[in-house]
């Protein structure tokens, strides 16, 4: 469906599709405008404004691609969400004709190979297992005084060199475990800021908080989504980042900028 015929549909109907496709035109906004602000392909917009939901990754990219578009032509969400609710095909996988980031630009991307995050997920859990595992065992270390560094660690302490190899070991084995080094300022009015994940490809997410707590350490299926909140700040790792949307107190927050062979790391501060 082309561009000219949304809009000549748009004009007849009062559908969700309309009222956007409206808003929109009113704006001097094209399709590929839209597509280009929102990072979805100009056949993704097109089936929004035609109200034909079945040609759209599932219920929860179709209402978040609603509530974003909403705020772009400067509309309130709320009513658009309630309505299009009764027409959504809840559950339903992607439709394989439709690749969902298909015509979307990622630059610098590599051909995904799935078997690559299946080993990294294993690996992940079984030295995450073994760090536990010592970590049960791990005695704190007292720092020596400058005067006795020469001196013959005691007895009790010998354990100590396997001990932290081990823990090495694992931090190498589990790239999710890894620092981000780029830390981004954000403001929020509360707390705990929260952070809603949207799985248009599958995905290995990894969020810690503050206090060095996980609240999300998972692989995600296209076409879910999930919801964590905690005290800044907060540490991300997301593979297969180009497939993930991500918000931030309910605000569109761009990976692209932190994207670096597919994988995004990055600290909220």
């Amino acid at each position: 469906m082309s561009a000219e015929t949304v809009e000549d549909a748009a004009g007849a109907g009062s559908g969700v599709g309309a009222r956007l496709a409206s808003a929109r035109a009113a704006r001097s906004l094209s399709v590929a405008d839209i597509a280009r602000q929102l990072k979805f392909s100009s056949r993704q917009v097109e089936a929004l404004e035609a109200d034909c939901y079945d040609r759209l990754p599932g219920a929860v990219f179709t209402r978040g691609f609603i509530r974003n578009y909403a705020r772009l032509v400067g509309l309130d969400p709320a009513p658009l969400l309630t309505e299009a609710d009764s027409r959504l095909p809840h559950n339903v996988q992607p439709t394989p004709g439709l690749p969902p980031s298909a015509d979307i630009p990622f630059p610098g991307r590599r051909p995904v190979k799935w078997y690559r995050y299946a080993v990294a997920a294993l690996l992940l859990a079984v030295s995450g297992v073994v760090f536990e595992i010592y970590r049960e065992d791990e005695t704190p270390e007292v720092p020596l005084k400058p005067s006795l560094a020469a001196t013959p660690p005691p007895a009790a302490v010998s354990p100590a060199p396997p001990i932290v190899a081990a823990a090495a070991a694992t931090t190498s084995a589990a790239p999710a475990d890894v620092a981000p080094s780029v830390h981004v300022k954000i403001e929020s009015a509360v707390a705990e800021p929260s952070l809603t994940f949207t799985f248009v490809q599958e995905s290995w997410v990894e969020v810690r908080d503050g206090h060095g707590h996980r609240l999300l350490w998972q692989l995600n299926p296209a076409g879910t989504q999930q919801k964590v909140s905690g005290p800044p700040p907060l540490s991300l790792v997301i593979g297969n980042a180009g497939g993930v949307r991500l918000q931030v107190n309910d605000k569109l927050f761009d990976l692209n900028p932190y994207i670096d062979v597919d994988v995004a790391r990055l600290v909220l501060d």
